[in-house]
């Protein structure tokens, strides 16, 4: 797929998608932090690009509800 081909998925379902991973990544980054083997600045990183990507999408859903 190149850069101007759209993929199958609507926004809300990329949306869904990226609360679903974002939620994995605080359970497990939290688990990872404790154990050692993930700094807490490495989690705190992953997950805020992870919160940065879900807001872009959640604006996207929006304006196209408005359109």
């Amino acid at each position: 797929m190149t850069a101007n081909q759209r993929t199958p998925y609507t926004s809300e379902q990329k949306r869904e998608a990226v609360a679903r991973v974002l939620a994995f990544r605080v359970r497990s980054y939290e688990r990872r932090v404790t154990e050692g083997s993930m700094s807490r600045r490495q989690a705190e990183e992953g997950i805020s690009l992870m919160r940065a990507i879900l807001a872009d999408y959640e604006a996207q859903v929006a304006n196209e509800r408005t359109s």
